[in-house]
């Protein structure tokens, strides 16, 4: 390695930090979110949500009264589904703030941390002088 590249190496890596660096940094929040919409299924719990939990059949069709009790299951276990999708979904929506906090404080690291390395090591220096 010459003089001349170990000068420059400092600059090449401020000058990737924070472009290619900082674009992948945000690339990556991104698919946190998906990863979030895909690990919780929040798409099928929308287009599902008034489904029941499961159909109750009944493969004999007796009197009224068998109707009306197998019409109230049905009934029962689509707000059971309705209650269980609006917990997953409210899942979703609490690793979407996680993500969101997540991804903004990472963000903010990778901004600062090359000033904080540049400070710690003129501390040090300064500190090694004394």
């Amino acid at each position: 390695m010459h003089l001349g590249d170990a000068i420059a190496l400092p600059f090449r890596y401020l000058a990737w930090h924070y472009s290619r660096g900082f674009v992948e940094a945000l690339a990556l929040w991104g698919r946190s979110f998906r990863f979030v919409t895909e690990l919780t299924a929040v798409r099928l719990h929308l287009r599902t949500f008034f489904s029941p939990f499961q159909r109750i059949e009944d493969h004999e069709r007796g009197g009224i009264e068998d109707r009306l009790a197998s019409s109230a299951a049905n009934a029962m276990m689509r707000v059971v589904g309705i209650v269980a999708r609006t917990c997953a979904i409210a899942f979703a929506l609490g690793c979407y703030i996680v993500a969101a906090v997540g991804g903004l404080i990472t963000i903010a690291a990778w901004l600062l941390l090359p000033a904080a390395l540049a400070a710690t090591l003129s501390l040090g220096f300064i500190a090694l002088t004394r």
